[in-house]
């Protein structure tokens, strides 16, 4: 056998065995734990195969997220941390793909396609460097894709003050306009966000994710002149539920004598979606509690169940 053809297979042989040990070992981000350890989020996402879980340790890590394979992200603790955060890259977020109504998005983790479980991680959108209303600011992003976000923080997805009329800065968001994957959205902390805090979207009434969305709790920036922020947002033909969440502080101050054009805050909006239920949730300080809207394009409201609320 020549030295070259040697070469070869023992190159062969070592990419083998790295991806049969990424395969069976955890992978590993940071170095709290034994296993395959990559420094950034995005090289383990990559490196991992379909069905892998990641375990995140305590840090900082600058970077935005783009996951089209089945995954499961954790935060986990390290003696006594146990903050996983996801914050901008130094330059900044960048424009990493489109809403499913073509806009713009500039996404800290953004699952596309695939299955998913994003749980215990921080995702900080301070100091995103982002400004104008061109592009949407978003923490979990799912498109089109079935999953889970789970015991998460995620905070700061908003523009400066000259910007903050924008409509933009979604905080969590789920959309489809592909078939209507489940996505359960369970007991994390929502806030400072700039338009909605969690957000369930399809393109019609042909559909969009079916949500439930339990146990959160939402905070808004209070009351301003700049945005009418919603808590909660079911709409475009999303169905599902929203149950036992804590929303507050969404409140819109109108200009005087705004007649026709004065709006209103939301704690939990339903939007051109019908057969959605609102139950047991608590919503407080907030303009307008618990609303269902049909809009005239996009859809009627009909047949929302709204029981054993606290407003």
């Amino acid at each position: 056998m020549t030295k070259h053809c040697l070469v070869t297979l023992m190159a062969v042989l070592i990419l083998a065995c790295i991806f049969v040990q990424t395969s069976v070992a955890a992978v590993v981000v940071g170095s709290c734990k034994t296993g395959v350890q990559f420094s950034t989020i995005q090289g383990a996402v990559n490196a991992s195969p379909s069905g892998a879980t990641i375990d995140i340790c305590p840090g900082t890590y600058p970077e935005q997220v783009s996951i089209t394979k089945n995954l499961t992200l954790t935060g986990v603790s390290s003696g006594t941390s146990d903050a996983a955060v996801v914050v901008p890259p130094s330059g900044g977020l960048v424009t990493n793909g489109n809403d499913i109504f073509g806009n713009p998005v500039a996404a800290q983790v953004f699952v596309q396609g695939a299955t998913a479980t994003i749980s215990h991680l921080t995702v900080d959108g301070n100091g995103n460097g982002l400004s104008g209303c061109a592009t949407d600011i978003m923490g979990i992003y799912f498109q089109n894709s079935p999953g889970k976000i789970i015991d998460n923080a995620v905070r700061n997805q908003i523009l400066g003050s000259a910007d903050l009329g924008c409509q933009v800065g979604l905080a969590i968001n789920v959309e489809s306009n592909s078939g209507t994957p489940a996505v359960t959205i369970s007991s994390n902390s929502v806030r400072n966000y700039q338009k909605n805090g969690i957000t369930a979207s399809g393109p019609g009434t042909s559909g969009g994710p079916v949500v439930t969305i339990t146990s959160n709790t939402v905070i808004g920036i209070g009351a301003t002149t700049a945005i009418a922020q919603n808590g909660i947002q079911i709409g475009f033909g999303s169905t599902g539920e929203a149950n036992s969440n804590h929303v507050i502080d969404d409140i819109y101050i109108n200009p005087p004598n705004c007649g026709s054009a004065c709006y209103g805050s939301s704690g939990i909006l339903i939007y051109a979606s019908s057969g959605v239920i609102a139950s047991s949730n608590t919503v407080e300080s907030t303009q307008l509690g618990i609303v269902p809207a049909t809009d005239p394009t996009y859809g009627p409201a009909d047949g929302t169940t709204v029981n054993g609320n606290h407003i």
